[in-house]
């Protein structure tokens, strides 16, 4: 089961960085995702994945939000900061936390400590204090 939802999730990765649904497309990202190496699969409670994904789901019109307020008014400041990863997060969910924050055009991850801690890139319209 585990395997399956190992090869949406590649393959929706593989759709959003294509934005192409040819079946030339489709059939090049099936095997991609089929010769991509796997790991040793730990697995997150369902919970924890179902708010992952209703997160994702809440980032894309914030992130086209973002993006007009970035072309509407200048962002000259920036900043980093440094944001606590969630108690005993699998890779997966860590991987799902950096696409949430980079997703967003004010935000990239620039480093993510082993030790616990995702360092952070924004950008703003004002200077932070």
């Amino acid at each position: 089961m585990t395997g399956y939802i190992n090869l949406v999730f590649r393959l929706g990765i593989w759709f959003l960085l294509t934005a192409n649904f040819s079946p030339t497309n489709i059939a090049i990202g099936i095997i991609v995702t089929l010769l991509l190496p796997r790991g040793p699969v730990m697995s997150s409670p369902p919970r924890v994945w179902a708010k992952g994904i209703k997160d994702l789901l809440l980032a894309i019109p914030q992130s086209y939000l973002e993006a007009f307020e970035i072309l509407l008014f200048p962002h000259r400041h920036e900043y980093v900061t440094r944001k606590r990863v969630p108690h005993r997060r699998t890779s997966g969910m860590v991987f799902l936390d950096v696409l949430l924050i980079t997703l967003t055009p004010k935000t990239i991850v620039q480093n993510y400590d082993p030790e616990g801690w995702y360092e952070i890139h924004h950008i703003s319209r004002k200077a932070e204090p």
